[in-house]
């Protein structure tokens, strides 16, 4: 997750910062392995069989970013109040199983490939830092990002598991919308500190050539922040084909059958599903998520062992769940977990080189086959739903059961140059 940031003071009272952040998330998830057959290729497979995840997830791949410009502005010499705007973008590629009826034998998979991309993805953050004591700060920061509202293919290969596959369907007329959760953190920060708090940057920076340096500045600090998350907002995923007709899609039939007519009545598409049997798709697909807010912890503090020259850092953060139970699944992660961080800074002239390290443990959730919530994406019950009719066959295969288990080992290094 590279990010670079370039920050520096326009006048005694304001500053301006750009740069490029990422979101600290895994960029590629694989479910299962891949398996060759012949001239065939199969991924989602566990033993050569298909895998038992592939109706939540067999593959996710993740690019995200923002390029962002921020300003401070130093009202008063204990109060600052800023602003930044991202102007972000969102690659999202989804690969998983759905099928046109309810059932688990794989000769009735379907492989449904999401190649998404949104090139504006705005991000406003606003903050406010007071300094009551010149040993204390007390910061507030709220975050807004947009919804991702991404377009791309949506790609169906039929009878993807069996030795010949059916047909290659690719609509170029898909979409996806995500929505995307907002966060208040609230700061507080004491410092034991060496010298006092200057009143004018400009003197901190004809003596140390850096402006409000801690490093050199205290000897110790301790911080607590408080972050709550709106996740709820994330209640589910929205997917839309949207309309078939000439130069909106390409059809390949890959098992010398008979390719179905793609375009159905309204507009909507068809695939070959099975021999001679054309399944209708939906217009559109809903993916439940059931995200719920949660509430994050992060207590931590530096000790300066040589100060100006050498610190070290420890922390420990506890985040609450964040998504309702029976709504577990692989895409994301948001449980309850609990993280303890280290690090230390070396200080090379004008250089500063920081290495952290953090381990993240998620606690372990069992869902119930009673409790699991979660249902495969089949066309009969979607076009069902959307007709207000009972599916002829019945609602889909519960997809979600089982115990899952996460951790995530961290590390991170950082270069920072004082310009003189």
């Amino acid at each position: 997750m590279p990010e670079l940031v370039l920050s520096w003071r326009l006048h005694r009272r304001v500053g301006i910062g750009i740069g490029f952040v990422a979101p600290a998330a895994p960029s590629h998830v694989v479910y299962g392995s891949t398996t060759r057959i012949g001239d065939q290729r199969y991924v989602g497979t566990v033993n050569g069989l298909p895998s038992p995840t592939r109706y939540n997830l067999i593959e996710q791949q993740l690019l995200a970013g923002w390029p962002t410009i921020g300003v401070g502005v130093n009202v008063h010499k204990r109060f600052r109040v800023g602003g930044a705007f991202g102007w972000g973008f969102a690659l999202a590629e989804f690969d998983s199983i759905v099928r046109a009826t309810r059932g688990e034998n794989f000769s009735g998979d379907v492989r449904a490939q999401l190649s998404m991309k949104d090139t504006f993805v705005p991000r406003i953050t606003v903050s406010a830092h007071a300094v009551p004591h010149d040993n204390l700060d007390v910061s507030f920061t709220f975050s807004w990002t947009d919804d991702v509202k991404a377009s791309g293919d949506v790609t169906l290969t039929s009878g993807y598991y069996r030795t010949e596959q059916l047909e290659r369907l690719q609509i170029r007329s898909g979409s996806l919308t995500v929505p995307q959760p907002w966060q208040m953190a609230l700061g507080i920060r004491y410092a034991d500190r060496i010298v006092p708090r200057a009143d004018d940057p400009d003197q901190v920076a004809q003596l140390s050539r850096r402006v409000e340096d801690p490093m050199a500045n205290e000897r110790f600090d301790v911080e607590l922040a408080v972050v709550y998350e709106r996740n709820s907002r994330v209640d589910e995923y929205g997917v839309n084909m949207g309309t078939c007709a000439p130069g909106t899609y390409t059809s390949t039939d890959l098992g010398g059958g008979v390719t179905s007519d793609n375009c159905g009545a309204g507009g909507t598409y068809v695939i070959e599903a099975d021999n001679n049997f054309s399944a209708t798709l939906p217009p559109t697909l809903v993916i439940p998520h059931n995200w719920k807010d949660s509430l994050s912890i992060r207590l931590g503090g530096d000790y300066n062992i040589m100060p100006g020259l050498a610190a070290v850092r420890l922390g420990f953060s506890f985040e609450t769940k964040g998504i309702e139970d029976g709504f577990e699944q692989l895409d994301f992660l948001p449980f309850m977990r609990l993280g303890v961080h280290a690090g230390l800074t070396m200080r090379l002239g004008m250089f500063d080189v920081s290495l952290a390290y953090a381990y993240i443990h998620q606690f372990d959730t069992t869902v119930s086959l009673d409790d699991a919530a979660l249902q495969q994406i089949n066309a009969d019950e979607r076009l069902a739903d959307l007709a207000g009719e009972t599916p002829a066959f019945g609602p889909g295969t519960i997809i979600n059961g089982g115990r899952f288990s996460s951790r995530f080992n961290v590390v991170s290094l950082g270069l920072t140059y004082h310009f003189r």
